[in-house]
């Protein structure tokens, strides 16, 4: 769910109309996507600079992850801490040097060419 509005009923009492589920990434509005679970401006904090973001997929999950990939068909969501990209990222972000094959995508909110993520080389 993106949204939700309240309103009163025709007895004055609040009626709260939620949004259904939508994916919008297709219709060039990106930002009202999300993972199934936390649609991205839920997930999104407001201390990161958005062209220091870093946004994983499905897609990154690595050849042999098998199991963590099948984790992922019940939520995406619950699987990203499983995820090596994730690990290699949040390590090489903590040690401050590259940990094996990096990878991720900009943040929905920018072009690809702003994009300056927190891990040296990682752009482009």
């Amino acid at each position: 769910r993106l949204g939700m509005t309240i309103k009163p009923d025709p007895a004055g009492k609040p009626f709260f109309e939620i949004e259904d589920p939508t994916d919008e990434w297709e219709a060039g509005r990106k930002t009202r996507s999300g993972d199934g679970t936390v649609p991205y401006l839920g997930a999104r904090c407001s201390f990161i600079p958005a062209q220091q973001i870093i946004c994983v997929t499905p897609g990154d999950f690595g050849f042999f992850e098998f199991r963590d990939k099948l984790l992922s068909e019940l939520g995406f969501h619950s699987a990203v801490p499983n995820m090596n990209l994730v690990q290699r990222l949040v390590t090489s972000h903590l040690l401050g040097w590259r940990v094996g094959k990096m990878g991720g995508h900009p943040s929905p909110e920018i072009e690809p060419a702003e994009w300056d993520p927190p891990i040296e080389g990682l752009a482009g």
